[in-house]
This record gives structure tokens, sequence and C-alpha cells, in this order.
């Protein structure tokens, strides 16, 4: 190469790099970029014909019902923040069906996970840079858990959003934003009730923040005065449109969730403390694929070493609800409940980040080329696990339940679709939940009068159908998968064995390509003689 290329390169480099910094000096329009493609990237793993499912239902519903009352309607479901917000967005639109309104549930938490890269940039500004916040806000909003999550139509997005502003305004040099913080906070735990834990963090470093400060007890008064009125307004408009107390709050649904099973003898103590941590150090490790097992762990040993006092509130946050998720994960495992600590992920990442940057000559560029190479990680990471093909099938089998099922074992996760196909062949909209009679097939959890799993109390298929009978069991539907009961993959596979029972279906000789699934009926005449022999 002669020296006049080799002059040329380099000052097309520099070109380039003096263009970067042009979305660094401003930070408004390489914000919109970066929101652009994130919302780019959701659409086009968006699958709008999959109806959502379980939590996001029993949201939807609540919504709906609000947005027709205009008032809080009665309802069980404690975590009301979401379903507030939702019922509004519902309330301008007149759609006449289920799926159209579930749509729109789910493109809203699309764009709220977008926006959150706002407060996530003007927290990393406490501690760094314009161009690293940045390179932070993408890291987040790029996350391949973060966008698989904003396309479900769940409260994380917003519960996210408030909490990080909530931290990012708590940072602010003016106090009467400090204060603002308590309230959102308080609206974030109406939203998921383990707000609560966050109210938590930020109460703890009130009193070390403002350690020097003569009137810290009557300031710290009015935080939680703000924190009260908000969040105790909003639980007795509650308790009072329900009628039952403090029953269906989020207020008693953080009390049993700190209480139950923790008191106890010291024996359910330590299952439960042993549970948490081994759920928790996997999820850890799920939640850092597939770019924050990059930069988190040394990201983590340069906060120490850092003499910023901001940084107490990572480290304070991290610790306390690390704690916490030993307790949640040893009864739920759902890595739903890791999402709030991503955005501090993004910022423990941009420690290593500066650490590997600062000293080049070229820094711009090279940010640019690490968030390339997260997108395509995340890229990569998503078409991995995207699964739409076998969705699309589970939904036409869905179709096939509500009309030739009438009770049947459950066989979650994808059960979870009966109901949304049942939903969008039966109803017109708006419609109020109290108005919707059922008619789909039954899905049988529990032995009768109790709470204990059919699946796991029994431990054959005959023992099952004892067990479900009088429940009005007609069908079992066996997929073959590891999330089944042995006894249910050997009907799967050993279908011959088992004379009382008729196949009706066969996903393979239906076509499906992806979701391998049989429903048998069951011959109770057939069933009884075979018992007796």
């Amino acid at each position: 190469m002669s020296v006049n290329d080799r002059t040329r390169i380099s000052s097309l480099i520099y070109k380039i790099e003096e263009k970067i910094s042009f979305f660094t000096d401003n930070p408004v329009i390489s914000l919109f970029v970066i929101g652009v493609i994130a919302l780019g990237i959701r659409v086009l793993f968006f699958e709008p014909e999959i109806p959502i499912r379980q939590d996001a239902n029993a949201y939807f519903w609540y919504a709906m019902d609000m947005s027709i009352l205009k008032y809080f309607p009665v309802s069980a479901h404690a975590n009301d923040g979401w379903p507030m917000v939702l019922s509004g967005i519902f309330s301008i639109f007149n759609f006449s069906t289920y799926l159209d309104y579930t749509i729109l549930q789910r493109i809203t938490t699309m764009i709220i996970s977008v926006v959150t890269i706002i407060p996530i940039y003007y927290l990393a500004r406490k501690f760094f840079q314009p161009s690293y916040a940045l390179v932070g806000a993408a890291l987040f909003v790029f996350e391949p858990h973060i966008i698989q999550n904003s396309l479900l139509g769940l409260t994380e997005p917003l519960y996210i959003i408030l909490g990080i502003s909530a931290f990012s305004l708590f940072l602010s040099e003016n106090k009467k934003l400090m204060y603002c913080s308590f309230g959102i906070i308080a609206f974030s735990t109406l939203v998921r009730a383990e707000g609560i834990i966050l109210f938590g963090i930020l109460a703890i470093l009130f009193f070390v923040f403002n350690k020097r400060n003569k009137k810290i007890i009557s300031k710290f008064f009015i935080a939680i005065f703000i924190f009260i009125i908000i969040f105790g307004s909003m639980t007795a408009i509650k308790a009072n449109a329900n009628n039952d107390g403090l029953e269906s709050t989020s207020a008693l649904n953080i009390v049993r969730w700190a209480a139950n099973p923790i008191t106890g003898n010291e024996e359910i103590k330590t299952d439960v403390v042993v549970n948490g941590i081994e759920t928790l150090s996997k999820r850890i490790a799920q939640s850092m694929i597939p770019y924050f097992a990059l930069f988190v762990p040394f990201g983590l040993i340069l906060l120490l070493r850092d003499e910023n006092k901001n940084k107490l509130l990572i480290i304070v946050s991290i610790v306390i609800y690390l704690i916490a998720l030993v307790r949640m994960l040893s009864i739920v495992s759902d890595l739903r409940l890791m999402l709030i600590l991503y955005p501090l992920f993004a910022i423990l990442s941009l420690y290593t980040i500066q650490y590997l940057t600062q000293k080049l000559e070229l820094k711009k560029i090279f940010l640019v080329l690490i968030i390339g190479g997260c997108l395509i990680l995340s890229f990569y990471f998503l078409y991995s696990d995207n699964n739409s093909e076998y969705e699309k099938e589970v939904i036409v089998f869905a179709n096939y339940m509500v009309d030739n099922v009438e009770v049947s074992n459950n066989f979650y996760p994808e059960s979870g679709l009966v109901y949304g196909a049942w939903v969008s062949s039966n109803l017109n909209f708006p419609s109020l939940s109290y108005s919707v009679e059922y008619s789909g097939p039954e899905l049988l959890d529990y032995v009768k009068n109790s709470y204990d799993y059919l699946e796991k109390e029994a431990e054959s298929v005959e023992e099952y159908i004892i067990l479900s009978r009088e429940q009005g069991l007609t069908h079992l539907v066996v997929d073959g998968t590891d999330k089944r009961s042995s006894y249910f993959n050997d009907l799967f596979y050993n279908e011959k064995k088992y004379s009382y029972l008729t196949k009706e279906f066969d996903s393979t000789k239906q076509g499906y390509k992806q979701y391998k699934v049989k429903v048998f009926k069951i011959d109770y005449r057939d069933f009884d003689s075979t018992l007796r022999k």
C-alpha cells in the first residue's frame, strides 16, 4: 500500500470520528436514532397473530373493564398500575376484536421499553461522559431478553422505566426532584409489589447521601409522606372498590410476599434460601448472555474502585435486590424478576468499556463498533431463540382444542394460547370481563378441593385419570417434551400400551412441522375394565 493510500485511509477514519462526534455532541439526535433502531428490531420480531397469555390476559381484562366503567372494577389482581395506564390507552380506541386490543397492549410495552433509554441515559450521565452514557442506553435497549419481554404486554417495561426514572431523579442536584423520586417509586410499587424494595433502597440512600444534614429526619418524613399519599390513596380506592379490606391490594401482597413461607421452622427457611440461591445463580448466568458477561464482571471491580459517591446507588441497589431475589426466586423462577437490574448491568458494562477505550485516539469509532458488535450478538440470540413457526402451529392446535375438547390436562406453556384462541373466535369487543362466560376447554391443574398439582401427585397415566375423573376429564394432551411427567411421555411414545385411550389427533399426520402433539380421548368403560384386571 502506497503512502498516499495510507494517508487517504487515515484521513477517512478521522473524518468518520468527526462525524460520530456530531452525534455524541447532540444526545437528543443520538437517542432518537438508537430508539428508532430498537423499535425496528422489536417490530421485526413482533408476531401480531400470536395472542397474549396468562398474566398479560389478566392485565388486559382489568384494563378493559376500567376503560369501559371509568372506575376501579372489582378485581382480585393486586398490581393495579399497569392496567390503569393501559385502560387510558384502550379508552382512546374502539376496536371490535380481542386481537386488535392485545396488539395495542403489546405495542404499548414495546414503546415504553424503547423510551426507557431516556432515563437510562440521564442515570448513566451521573457516572460517565455523554458518549459513554449513549452506549449504556444502547446496551440496555438492544438486550435480547429486554426485547423479548417488551413483546409480551406485561408489567416489566413500565416497572423498569419508573424505577430507573426514580433513581435518576434521586441523584439530581435539585432536591425537589429527589422528592419526586419517592412519588415515582410509589407508583412503581402499584405496578409491581417488588417496587417496595426500590423504596427501601432509596430510603437507605437518602440517609447515606444526607447524613450531614441536620434536618434529615424532617426531610425524610416528607419523602415518606409523598410515598404514602400516592401508594395509600390508590390502595384505599382499590380496597373500597372490592369491599374486601386490603385483600386484593398491593399492600397485602407485599406483606404476604415478605412473610410466607420464611416464617416457620429452620428447615423450611434453609430450603427456601438454598433453592433461592441456586435459582438466582442460574438466572444471573442466563441474564449475562449474550454480551453482559463480557463487561459486567470486570465492571463490578472497577465500580468498587470508583471514587464517585453515586456508585453507592449501584452497589446498594444490586446487593439489596439480589438478596430479595433469593426470596422471590425460591417461589417463582422467572427471569422477569431480574429485568429491573438490566439498566444497572448496562452501567457496570460502561466501566469496562471506558477502561478499554478511554486512552484510544479514535475512541468514538470503537464505541460505535462495540454497539454494533452487541447488536449483532443480540440479533444472533433472538434469531436462535425465535420460535414463531412453532408458536403459529400451537395457535392452530389451540383452535382445535376449542372446537373438540371439553376437559384435559394442562400442558403449559402451550396451553396458555387456548384461552386467547377461544376469546378471538367467540367475543366481540369492547366487553366487560364479568359478562363473559368462558365455554372453552377446561385445563386441569389441581387435585379436586386442594392446591396439589395433579401431574405431580400422580405416578402413572391411570393415577392421573383417577385423580381427575371427578372433574370431568375427557382427554389427555401429550407432546413428549421434558416439561411433562415421564408417564405422559411414555403415552406419547408408546400409545399402544393404553387400550382405553383413543387417539383423536396427531399433529404429525396433520402436517405440523414444529409442534409434535397428540390428543387421546378416554374410554372410561374400557378404563374401568382394565383396572379390574
